[in-house]
This record gives C-alpha cells, sequence and structure tokens, in this order.
C-alpha cells in the first residue's frame, strides 16, 4: 500500500537521573526549536535526537546529551547490551535492552519516528543548547 509519509525516524533520549540527599531527581528541559518544531514549543522534554545512519544508539544518546546540555553520560542505569557482533565480514549489530521504546502513531505536523529511551546518569556542569531547549531543571 503506497504512502506518501515519510519513514519513522529512529530517536534517542535520555532519562538523566541523580541522587542527593537520598532523593532521586531527574533533568527536564523546556523544548525550544521555534523554526523546527513551533507546534510543541514550550513542552516540558528530555534530552532527545535522532539516530545518525549506522551511529550505535548508546554514542547517539551521549552525543545529543552533550549537544543539547553540556552534560557527559557516565552511566547507563539497569543496561542491557551485547557484545558487536559480526554476522559476516562488513557487517556488525549489536542487541540492546533500553528502559522502554515509544513509538508515535500520529501528530499534529511532526514526522513519525520511533523512539529507545534510556535511563543515564551524568556529569559536567549544564550549558543548554539555547536552538533547541531552555530552562534546564531538576525534578524529584
Amino acid at each position: 500500500m503506497p504512502t506518501d509519509t515519510p519513514n519513522p525516524r529512529a530517536v534517542v533520549s535520555a532519562i538523566i537521573e541523580k541522587v542527593e540527599d537520598g532523593k532521586r531527581y531527574s533533568f527536564m528541559q523546556t523544548r525550544w526549536k521555534p523554526q523546527a518544531s513551533p507546534t510543541y514549543l514550550g513542552v516540558f522534554e528530555i534530552p532527545a535526537g535522532g539516530i545518525d545512519g549506522y551511529e550505535n544508539a548508546y554514542d547517539a544518546v551521549k552525543r545529543e546529551v552533550k549537544e543539547e546540555t553540556g552534560l557527559e553520560i557516565t552511566k547507563f542505569i539497569d543496561d542491557v547490551q551485547t557484545p558487536v557482533m559480526y554476522a559476516r565480514p562488513g557487517d556488525a549489530s549489536i542487541a540492546f535492552r533500553p528502559f522502554l521504546c515509544q513509538q508515535v502513531l500520529e501528530t499534529n505536523g511532526g514526522l513519525p519516528w520511533v523512539g529507545f529511551v534510556f535511563r543515564c546518569e551524568a556529569t559536567g556542569t549544564i550549558s543548554m543548547q539555547t536552538s533547541e531547549a531552555k530552562d534546564p531543571r531538576c525534578i524529584y
């Protein structure tokens, strides 16, 4: 059945957690992409972005978090992944289990995507990429 809808994009996102004084906090930000995504301007979100062609999903999470927040991922929580598998020369793959998977079934002018959400710990000083997000905060 032909369709003019593009194929879904693979996306990763990070629930960044930390524990202070016995309380668990998660990082949140405000989506701020006025040119690319005006419909969803101002909604709360976690850092996220697309996986580049043949990019390892874990590398994509680290890259997106660094680009958007300035933070460095130090640990994936409850991580499950295989070593790189080589089925034949020139082919490499991994199997992994993220915290959860999600799929957009319909959007208000957006693009279809399938996402992998990871729970992470990070370090560093927050330095927001203001063309994508603003108002960083930790909530518990």
